[in-house]
């Protein structure tokens, strides 16, 4: 696959969800369910036209890295701050570290019952248990 060819593909996706946002605007759906939609279809396309395509699965794993960092940033770009939230992120921010902490204990003491291994070890092994996901985080 040339450069050329890259860049047509990325400047398609870019129209394709432009387009998609407008008619998301129309419709009340989400763009992102368009998008999705619009993905199945060209893989089944594809599938049933027996064309060769670019094996994403070696490059699969960063592009959905970029894209969770690309979401974030973006959904941080619609935060506005003034000193009257100060109280309000004060009070998530404790609320997030004692959520985390209780949450890395629990997740201890349930490996180390569990597994009788080192104490540091079974806490290490609970910090990725414990992270809460920005998503779930959102929802509280």
């Amino acid at each position: 696959m040339t450069t050329y060819t890259v860049l047509i593909i990325l400047s398609g996706l870019v129209i394709f969800s432009y387009l998609f946002d407008l008619v998301a605007n129309k419709t009340k759906l989400p763009s992102v369910l368009l998008l999705l939609l619009l993905g199945i279809g060209l893989r089944l396309l594809v599938d049933n036209l027996n064309l060769h395509t670019f094996n994403f699965l070696r490059i699969l794993p960063a592009l959905g890295t970029v894209g969770l960092i690309l979401i974030v940033f973006e959904g941080s770009l619609d935060l506005k701050y003034d000193k009257a939230k100060n109280k309000v992120i004060k009070g998530a921010f404790s609320a997030a570290i004692v959520i985390l902490l209780l949450t890395v204990s629990v997740i201890t003491f349930i490996i180390y019952q569990t597994t009788g291994k080192d104490l540091y070890l079974c806490f290490v092994n609970a910090i990725p248990f414990s992270v809460i996901s920005s998503a779930i985080a959102i929802l509280l």
